[in-house]
């Protein structure tokens, strides 16, 4: 949902996540909206930011390697 996403988002950015976007696409024949944050500097940094998110209970992530 959207609007779920953007709620996302806004909550990342005040707790001080930076580089965090929205990125809608198609899934299953559905639209997603996905937030992203990054991109990221190498391995290390997307391993210490998965680590972060856990912290505030945001365990469901996915690392993309583009």
């Amino acid at each position: 949902d959207r609007d779920n996403a953007r709620r996302l988002k806004e909550r990342l950015e005040s707790l001080g996540f930076k580089d965090v976007s929205l990125d809608r696409t198609m899934g299953g024949g559905h639209v997603l909206h996905r937030v992203r944050i990054g991109p990221t500097r190498d391995a290390a940094q997307a391993d210490a930011l998965t680590v972060r998110l856990a912290e505030y209970g945001l365990t469901s992530v996915n690392i993309a390697i583009d």
